[in-house]
């Protein structure tokens, strides 16, 4: 009978107990603005036990040496949906060339994660769910994840590829609910939302996420990082399992810190080997040029300056 019983348990954990665990952040470009921030938020991620990390737009996927930075250091298979930030102009093919897609769908054996570009048009956007429905298995859980906030028509762009959607949820909505979608999570939503656009007021910066409900459909807004006004150093993020067809939804908070010697891994190394590429990383920013471009003609200014009153 003992026997028996401990079959049913291991049978019980491995069928009974199925679950995903992702992470969803986005808007973290004002917030993340170097690489020594990125990396220590990276190294928080990888203490997280899940299996996916799910950024959603303005968080400088327009750059190769971001996107190099999430693809190798995290121990965690990452996705990406564009924002308006990362398609402006020429980024919008620096985007597509280091990520590769721009939609995309991500299958797992208990969720279906629909990747899609919410600054395209509506008929582009109704194509992609639609090419997709024979591969959507109804006894999973469908989820899009996108920037804006593609239910909400309060803000909306005359054209497509612009700040904010160029259409409204009615001219997509018949596609998404068809295909039995459980929810949405949106990356862009700035936590001014709680507060005033004008700049001298501040805004609330202590929201980590909110739900609306559209036709028995959850749309979870997050992203609220980088608001005008913000004073603290902070990603606000969640962290999501999916037991048993049910979506469980924590917050996370993580103050940026500087990514320290200590955070390096112990081997000398592979110590040295992040140093470098730290260091290549730097080297590829603009600023870093544009800084030491300065700082030559701040020096040579003051050494003709000098020697002229000599």
């Amino acid at each position: 009978m003992k026997f028996l019983f401990f079959i049913l348990l291991i049978t019980t954990q491995c069928f009974g107990y199925c679950n995903d665990k992702f992470i969803v952040v986005g808007h973290t470009y004002p917030v993340l603005n170097d690489t020594s921030k990125i990396l220590s938020f990276v190294d928080s991620i990888n203490k997280e036990d899940v299996d996916f990390v799910f950024f959603l737009g303005d968080c400088d996927l327009w750059r190769p040496e971001i996107i190099k930075i999430y693809r190798q250091k995290l121990n965690k298979k990452v996705f990406f949906s564009p924002g308006n930030h990362d398609l402006k102009g020429e980024r919008k093919k620096m985007y597509l060339k280091n990520v590769g897609y721009f939609d995309t769908l991500i299958k797992s054996s208990n969720a279906n994660y629909i990747l899609i570009n919410s600054q395209n048009n509506a008929k582009h956007i109704k194509s992609f769910i639609e090419s997709k429905n024979y591969e959507l298995d109804d006894s999973k859980y469908n989820i899009i994840l996108t920037h804006s906030r593609i239910w909400d028509d309060n803000l909306i762009s005359k054209t497509s590829f612009s700040h904010d959607k160029s259409y409204f949820f009615q001219e997509i909505k018949s596609h998404v609910l068809k295909n039995k979608i459980n929810c949405i999570f949106s990356g862009n939503s700035p936590s001014q939302y709680f507060g005033s656009v004008d700049s001298t007021k501040k805004a609330n910066n202590n929201i980590a996420y909110w739900c609306d409900i559209v036709d028995n459909l959850y749309c979870y807004s997050i992203g609220m990082g980088g608001t005008k006004g913000i004073s603290n150093q902070t990603i606000k993020y969640v962290s999501c399992e999916i037991l048993n067809n049910r979506l469980f939804i924590n917050p996370k908070s993580y103050e940026i810190k500087k990514y320290s010697s200590g955070n390096f891994p112990k081997s000398k190394f592979e110590k040295n080997k992040y140093i470098l590429e730290n260091i290549f990383l730097i080297l590829k920013y603009k600023r870093f040029y544009l800084g030491t471009l300065i700082g030559f003609l701040l020096f040579y200014g003051l050494n003709f300056l000098l020697k002229k009153r000599q």
